[in-house]
Formats: structure tokens, C-alpha cells, sequence
């Protein structure tokens, strides 16, 4: 092989890999939220192709439909055909749409949950609107603690979440193992 061959394929690799770095900062948004839309579309690309999937708004009879593996329409297609091809999918938590009544019955309550659970089962992230930037950026490195002790099995199941930054209220107390693993594993604490 000569060297202008070598050479060759060294540009072709270059070519693919900037290709998958500007795939990876572009994202894809299914649903409507103008205010969101525009705050993304300053940080991030939009490209209906791009390897990120944000799903802004989901309905009642599109969330049964995808817990079951179905579409029933455009947008519930494309989600199906992204799990399918291994896109990381973001679902909005209060785009969700019978997350808006406060009254329905605890039974209702829990089959939608159970549906929810199911998308998590097929990787599609569920997350708060406030931390979606960040999440799509790649940033979400921290976990917010509210119980009263801190334990060393709560550490690694935090860490088992690849987080590595724990802010904690003063009150919470860590046990001394739990301190030692954090030291270990470059997990920072914060009190506030």
C-alpha cells in the first residue's frame, strides 16, 4: 500500500467522524413548544435525521400506542423507527399529556405510569423540561439527594447512574464508607 493510499483512507476515516460530531450536535424535536424550540435551536442544530430525539409533547392514545410497541401516526412512527435504530430519545415529563389532570383515578393513574415505565424499558429517557439542555448537551452529571442518611449503597447506585457530582442538604448524614467510596471514585459532594 502506498502512502497516497494510506493517506486516503486516514481522510475517509477524518470525513466519517466529523460527520458522527455534527450528527451528535444536532437534535430532532417531535411536539410543539415554541419558547424550548427556540432556546435549542441556539445551542443545538435541528435536523430530522440527527441521532437525539426530543419529544416535547406526548398524548394519551400516542404513549399506550408506543408502551406497545405500535405508532399510530407520524410522530409515533418516527419515535418507533429511532428506538429501532438505537437514537437516544428524551421524552418531556410535563409534556406528558395526562400528566395535566390532578384528578383522575388512582387506577388511571398507575396504567399510564406502567406505560411510562415501558418507555424507559425501550431507553427513551423520561426528564424535567428544567434539566433538558443540559441532558441533551451531555452535562447531567449531577443527583439531588433528599433522604436523611446518605449510605454507601445509595452511592453506588448514584454512581451506577454515571453521576458524579451529589448535592445534598446540610441536615443529611453520609456514612463514613459512603465518604471513603466517594474519594475513591472522584464523586464530588455538595451541601447546600
Amino acid at each position: 500500500m502506498s502512502e497516497l493510499d494510506l493517506l486516503e483512507i486516514i481522510k475517509k476515516e477524518i470525513e466519517k467522524y466529523k460527520v458522527d460530531i455534527e450528527k451528535n450536535t444536532k437534535i430532532s424535536i417531535l411536539g410543539e413548544d415554541k419558547i424550548l424550540k427556540e432556546e435549542l435551536q441556539k445551542i443545538f442544530g435541528l435536523d430530522e435525521n440527527a441521532l437525539k430525539i426530543l419529544i416535547i409533547t406526548l398524548e394519551i392514545d400516542e404513549l399506550v400506542a408506543l408502551s406497545q410497541g405500535s405508532y399510530i401516526n407520524f410522530k409515533t412512527q418516527k419515535i418507533i423507527e429511532s428506538v429501532l435504530e438505537g437514537k437516544e430519545i428524551f421524552l418531556i415529563e410535563e409534556g406528558i399529556k395526562w400528566r395535566a389532570y390532578k384528578l383522575a383515578p388512582s387506577k388511571l393513574i398507575q396504567k399510564y405510569l406502567s406505560c411510562e415505565e415501558e418507555l424507559k424499558r425501550y431507553n427513551i429517557k423520561i426528564l424535567k423540561k428544567i434539566n433538558c439542555i443540559e441532558r441533551l448537551k451531555g452535562e447531567d452529571k449531577k443527583e439531588f439527594f433528599s433522604k436523611k442518611l446518605l449510605t454507601l449503597r445509595d452511592i453506588k447506585e448514584i454512581h451506577q447512574k454515571n453521576k458524579n457530582v451529589i448535592i445534598i442538604d446540610e441536615k443529611v448524614f453520609v456514612t463514613d464508607s459512603a465518604l471513603d467510596y466517594m474519594k475513591e471514585n472522584n464523586i464530588n459532594l455538595i451541601k447546600r
